[in-house]
């Protein structure tokens, strides 16, 4: 219809009349209302009709950025994340108190060794939802970048705890938690074999600081992470090795026990092994 409105030669162009009885009722349909009031219903219709579409496509929009910044959160601390968004620089922070954790599975190697590779990604995907549950009872923040089978968690970064003394015992709750959890772990492809956590934590000051632009990487530095390293590689199978400086920030109601044979554990101390806690 609009192209014969547009034709060059007027004689050829549709008339009013033959506009209306041809073309606008076979759109309208036939209706004792007015052309103009069919019209205007139509639009309102369309607009409706829009506003609904637009509402649904903005409310997928906030749930997939809800789901964003859930998944930011567990690589980057809310404040990070926050600058990042406003594109502004992220300077190393200095943070007075934190415990840091560190935990291998023993032998995880061993056990994946005549595992196909599938098998190997589903013990895997299980061994990490462990780590990741205890991390998310227990609002702890999981340091990304350690890998392979081994994990590092850290008490004072997201739970900001009024005390030194309630961020040591933030981490050897959740500390012997996953030791238990660990226990009673089964997977199908791992036959009889059982996995074993050797785990060591550390307390004191870090910097953190984000290390890459492209692909932010959240790291800490200092020597109470060297410490809880050592803590660690230098403990037993299924023993919590604790560092001096988290054994002098840990109420009486856990139960420690010091370390026979003495290690040099980088703070001239003696260590202690997390036995229970009595709450």
């Amino acid at each position: 219809m609009m192209e014969l409105c547009w034709n060059q030669i007027p004689l050829e162009r549709p008339s009013f009349v033959k506009i209306r009885d041809q073309y606008l009722k076979k759109i309208l349909g036939n209706t004792k209302e007015n052309i103009v009031d069919q019209l205007l219903k139509r639009m309102d219709q369309y607009s409706n009709t829009l506003e609904k579409k637009v509402a649904e496509k903005t409310q997928q929009l906030l749930e997939e950025k809800k789901r964003t910044d859930e998944l930011l959160h567990t690589f980057l601390p809310g404040g990070t994340i926050d600058a990042l968004t406003r594109g502004e620089p992220v300077e190393p922070e200095l943070i007075p108190s934190v415990t840091v954790y560190f935990g291998t599975m023993v032998d995880l190697a061993e056990v994946c060794r005549d595992l196909t590779p599938a098998c190997i990604t589903s013990l895997m995907n299980a061994v990490d939802s462990l780590v990741e549950g205890t991390v998310e009872r227990h609002e702890l923040f999981k340091v990304k970048g350690y890998v392979g089978d081994g994990y590092m968690m850290v008490s004072g970064i997201l739970n900001r705890l009024p005390t030194a003394g309630q961020i040591a015992s933030s981490i050897a709750t959740a500390a012997m938690h996953l030791q238990k959890e660990v226990q009673s772990f089964y997977h199908p492809d791992m036959g009889n074999q059982m996995l074993q956590l050797r785990a060591g934590m550390a307390s004191g000051a870090v910097v953190a600081g984000i290390v890459g632009s492209r692909i932010p990487q959240y790291y800490l530095f200092g020597q109470t992470v060297v410490t809880a390293r050592l803590m660690e590689t230098s403990g037993h199978a299924m023993k919590i090795q604790v560092a001096d400086s988290t054994k002098q920030l840990l109420p009486q109601h856990y139960d420690l026990q010091e370390r026979a044979d003495k290690i040099k554990s980088g703070e001239g101390s003696a260590t202690y092994w997390l036995i229970s806690s009595h709450r």
